[in-house]
C-alpha cells in the first residue's frame, strides 16, 4: 500500500539521518523537508491521495472488491425491505 510504503521510507530516512548527523537532522527527516524547504521523499502526492484506501488497495484487491460487491447488495435488499416496511405501516393506517 502506499501509505505503508511512504511510512517505511520515512522512517528508514529518518532513521538514518538520525544516526548520522544528530536531532538536528532527525528533525528534518521527521518533517520530511531539507533546509531549502524542498521534499526529501520525491513524493509531492496530497495527503488525501495517500491516505485513499479504496483506490490504493480495494480496487486491486479481490478479497476486497468482493466484500464490497456483498455489502452493497445487502445494503440494497436493506433499502427495499426498508421501503417495504414504511409502506405497509402506513397503509394499515396504525400509528
Amino acid at each position: 500500500d502506499i501509505l505503508v510504503n511512504a511510512f517505511r521510507r520515512w522512517l528508514d530516512k529518518a532513521a538514518d539521518m538520525s544516526r548520522d548527523a544528530g536531532d538536528a537532522q532527525a528533525a528534518r527527516a521527521a518533517t520530511g523537508y531539507d533546509s531549502m524547504e524542498r521534499s526529501v521523499y520525491k513524493d509531492d502526492r496530497p495527503r488525501a491521495e495517500l491516505l485513499d484506501r479504496y483506490a490504493s488497495h480495494t480496487v486491486n484487491c479481490n478479497i476486497c472488491k468482493t466484500a464490497l460487491k456483498s455489502l452493497e447488495e445487502k445494503r440494497e435488499r436493506l433499502s427495499l425491505v426498508s421501503t417495504a416496511l414504511v409502506g405497509a405501516t402506513g397503509a394499515s393506517g396504525t400509528i
